[in-house]
């Protein structure tokens, strides 16, 4: 009975890490991220909201936006700056892309686990007690969220 309630405990521990991580992973993409377009103003540095923290953006500057500061730091000659600024638009695009399948497959793989442990609970435990389970794992995500939620407003502040 003790290697039983040893397995439960540690596949409720591996739940709770796979739910940790991709709450870790999947933090701030509720939404599919976007791609980036010429005109996007973080790429042309004239971004004046707040960012996610509330603080003022990074490209926006006491000494003047990203992009003007990166001419002048670099010495950009004219004829540079117009193919120095596509070359890292088109770098970031690749970056975001490859971060972006990478979180895709890091969710699949995830689930996939996921799903596993789930099929191996329901052959282990009683209809009662794998009820009483997923109740418990359904509180626990909707804490973890409420927590982050908090977190999220005293950033914010």
């Amino acid at each position: 009975m003790s290697q039983r309630k040893a397995y439960i405990i540690s596949l409720f521990a591996l739940t709770f890490l796979i739910g940790a991580a991709s709450g870790y992973f999947l933090r701030g993409s509720v939404t599919p991220m976007g791609k980036l377009s010429p005109s996007d103003p973080a790429l042309t540095g004239t971004i004046e909201q707040p960012d996610r923290s509330g603080q003022r953006n990074r490209y926006d500057r006491p000494d003047g936006t990203m992009r003007e500061r990166l001419i002048t730091e670099l010495n950009l000659r004219d004829e540079q700056i117009s193919p120095f600024f596509d070359i890292t638009l088109r770098h970031r695009r690749l970056i975001r892309d490859i971060s972006e399948d990478h979180r895709v497959q890091l969710m699949r793989e995830l689930r996939a686990q996921s799903d596993s442990l789930d099929a191996e609970l329901r052959g282990l435990l009683s209809t009662e007690q794998y009820l009483r389970w997923s109740e418990m794992q359904t509180r626990y995500m909707r804490e973890q969220n409420r927590v982050r939620q908090q977190n999220r407003v005293r950033e914010r502040e």
